[in-house]
This record gives C-alpha cells, sequence and structure tokens, in this order.
C-alpha cells in the first residue's frame, strides 16, 4: 500500500488509536479536520463512529467523502460502505501461500466458528 500511495502522491493519517479511548481519536479527527486540507476520511472497523458525530457533520459540510470499511454506521454522508468477505480473503491468502511456498510446505489455518459475529455485528 505504501508504494501504491507514494506513486499517486497520497498521504495516508492513520488514527488508530494506541488504546481504546475514543476521545483521542475524536480530538486528533477534529484537530486535523480544522488545521489540514483532507480529501477523504476511511472509517476502519472499530473506529466507533457514532461518536464522531460532530466531526462526521464537519466533513460533510466541507463535502469529504467518507468510506466505511467493516464498520456499522448510519451517517447520510457515507460515500460508500465496503465490506470485507473473511472467507474470500482467506481464499487469497491460501493462494499467496501456494506461490510463497512454492507448493511445498503445512499451513496451519485457524478461523473461527460460521456465523460467529464480526465487528460490523457486535455491539461496542
Amino acid at each position: 500500500m505504501d508504494t501504491a500511495t507514494n506513486e499517486k502522491n497520497i498521504l495516508i493519517i492513520d488514527l488508530t488509536p494506541k488504546s481504546v479511548n475514543i476521545k483521542n481519536q475524536e480530538i486528533t479527527l477534529r484537530k486535523i479536520i480544522y488545521m489540514e486540507s483532507i480529501d477523504g476520511v476511511i472509517l476502519g472497523a472499530g473506529s466507533h463512529p457514532d461518536e464522531l458525530n460532530d466531526e462526521l457533520d464537519k466533513l460533510d459540510e466541507l463535502d469529504i467523502p467518507i468510506f466505511a470499511v467493516d464498520t456499522k454506521i448510519e451517517y447520510f454522508g457515507v460515500y460508500s460502505y465496503i465490506s470485507v468477505d473473511n472467507y474470500d480473503s482467506v481464499g487469497l491468502a491460501e493462494k499467496h501461500i501456494v506461490d510463497v511456498t512454492k507448493s511445498k510446505g503445512t499451513v496451519l489455518i485457524i478461523i473461527g466458528t460460521y456465523g460467529q459475529i464480526n465487528s460490523v455485528d457486535s455491539n461496542y
């Protein structure tokens, strides 16, 4: 991702908190919105978007697109919702492992149970 973003001259600002502290994430987002020029926002899994309503309103006011990735959000300003199919992702990982190991070796796959809730369905 770094190479692709560098070639396209895209700066990625990661607001992933070091600990579960939504207040710090909210304050940092507010500072970036008001102090820097940003062109888009990605809300990742576990970002607690319901706690960021004021900031989301400001982003909408500034016509900055908001994208949600594996996080449930009910906000009118979200441009797109992207969900990852974990089973398809495992398939891609399997193909990559086969390529890397040149089809030799042993691979351990650890998964949850079918129907296990993900970050979209869980209650924060």
